[in-house]
């Protein structure tokens, strides 16, 4: 395990960990801090972020819009909602977002897969805010895949009572991650590809839970027109979907 938050200086070791994205808002790091029982510093509203980071891509906040706060990418909802988030309002799934294929659109909020959004042989972070009503239930808080067998993916995924983080580069292999889940409890929860280590990690609550080696692993280049949030049977509540690139 890799716990980031010294609780008797009451400050973080090192930088918030998914440095390949850049960092986040100050807002998500006041969140993890109260999370983690340092003292509670001042209400601090939705507005009063940091300008996001050079390296975070695009942002899904949910606050009220399916719009992308950085990279313009406006999702398309569907049938998802707006409930309470974490912070502000987040997006909700509460009768699943349809069958048991990532490829439905019934419920799920499609994300048009621009060129940002296709990592290939780069490192790259996504990570959000999560929690499910239902872990039992297999869905995607968020998916890229390709179009023939899907096998060209990236995304994070509530699989049977876990949190995970799954990567495939076309080989009809994959790499998933893994780290059990809580039902009606947010999580953060961010899968990290970084490509000078060789390693895919999974971090949750800022916690590096899993790694796997991706030293001989090829580009990641999912085809598919629309990415996914809360795909297949996601039952539950996501908030602030981030993705992000190191800068080159």
């Amino acid at each position: 395990m890799d716990d980031n938050f010294d609780r008797v200086k009451g400050q973080f070791k090192k930088p918030w960990p998914f440095i390949l994205a850049g960092g986040l808002s100050v807002l998500l790091l006041t969140l993890f801090f109260v999370q983690q029982g340092a003292k509670k510093p001042e209400p601090v509203k939705a507005t009063s972020c940091l300008a996001p980071p050079a390296n975070m891509v695009h942002w899904w906040t949910a606050d009220g819009t399916p719009n992308d706060a950085v990279g313009g990418n406006t999702a398309t909802m569907n049938a998802a909602t707006f409930t309470a988030g974490k912070v502000g309002q987040g997006f909700t799934f509460p009768a699943g977002a349809g069958p048991d294929d990532p490829k439905d659109e019934s419920d799920t909020i499609l994300v048009p897969l621009t060129p940002s959004m296709v990592p290939g042989s780069d490192s790259f972070t996504v990570e959000m805010w999560v929690q499910t009503s239902d872990r039992l239930k297999f869905g995607h808080p968020f998916i890229a895949f390709g179009d023939v067998g899907a096998s060209q993916r990236y995304g994070i995924p509530s699989e049977l009572g876990n949190w995970a983080f799954i990567i495939g580069d076309g080989s009809g292999s994959f790499k998933k991650l893994y780290k059990p889940n809580v039902d009606n409890v947010w999580a953060h929860v961010a899968g990290v590809i970084d490509r000078g280590a060789g390693q895919a990690y999974l971090y949750v609550d800022g916690v590096r839970v899993a790694q796997e080696d991706i030293s001989t692993f090829g580009p990641i280049v999912p085809s598919f027109p629309t990415a996914r949030i809360g795909a297949e049977d996601f039952r539950g509540i996501i908030d602030e979907v981030i993705y992000g690139k190191p800068k080159k």
